[in-house]
């Protein structure tokens, strides 16, 4: 069991939440259902190595903890778009992506050993240097337009979010290349996480654990139409 479950209700209204993974959306249309549950749909998330099928309301949850949010954000969300009327429903559904894994709790304040060992995976275009501003690197999203504007030493870092190493990896990394103290990094990394997260420029996930091939499964095989 998750030890965050042991939480209170108002603590989890209070927590600030990131999501871990990343969205695929629906695989197979009317064909992607609960099979325990049939009629409801199941959105997707690819987790590491593994993909978890929710339900549409905890995967609006997740969505809205692509950037760090708290749980009375989240339920603020959910009620002005009328997708639920009871916290409560919050909280179970929050309980139920906590113990998956699904979304971790946040405190910027002191990043935990379990952020710590997620990956912070680079997403968007690196556009160097602010013509305007020689003391600002610019990312882009594949428009080329920037979205986020930060100083070199944050620049570094997100290029080591390649998506190989963990957080408290690429901070060691980062820090070898800079010649700066890991210590001196980790309180940038807090703040600057949260802008790249805003501004789309990263995403967490798990480290996927090494594939063993079992000799003795049945390999089965699909007819796909290609």
């Amino acid at each position: 069991m998750n030890e965050e479950l042991t939480l209170t209700n108002d603590q989890l209204l209070t927590q600030t939440f990131l999501a871990v993974g990343f969205p695929i959306g629906l695989l197979a249309a009317a064909n992607d259902v609960d099979p325990l549950n049939h009629g409801d749909p199941l959105f997707w998330i690819r987790f590491g190595d593994k993909f978890h099928g929710v339900m549409p309301l905890s995967m609006l949850i997740w969505l809205r903890a692509t950037t760090p949010a708290s749980g009375e954000e989240i339920y603020q969300y959910l009620l002005e778009n009328k997708f639920i009327e009871s916290p409560d429903t919050l909280l179970f559904q929050l309980n139920e992506l906590l113990d998956e894994g699904l979304i971790v709790s946040f405190n910027q304040t002191k990043l935990s050993t379990k952020i710590m060992s997620l990956r912070v995976i680079a997403q968007g275009l690196g556009l160097g240097i602010n013509p305007d501003n020689s003391q600002e690197f610019l990312i882009g999203h594949f428009d080329g337009r920037p979205v986020a504007g930060l100083d070199f030493v944050s620049y570094i870092l997100w290029m080591y979010f390649d998506g190989l190493r963990t957080l408290q990896q690429a901070i060691k990394d980062a820090g070898t290349f800079l010649q700066v103290e890991q210590g001196a990094l980790i309180g940038h990394v807090s703040s600057l996480l949260v802008v790249l997260l805003k501004t789309r420029s990263v995403y967490l996930d798990i480290s996927p654990k090494p594939s063993t091939q079992n000799k003795k499964a049945a390999i089965k095989k699909f007819n796909y139409p290609f």
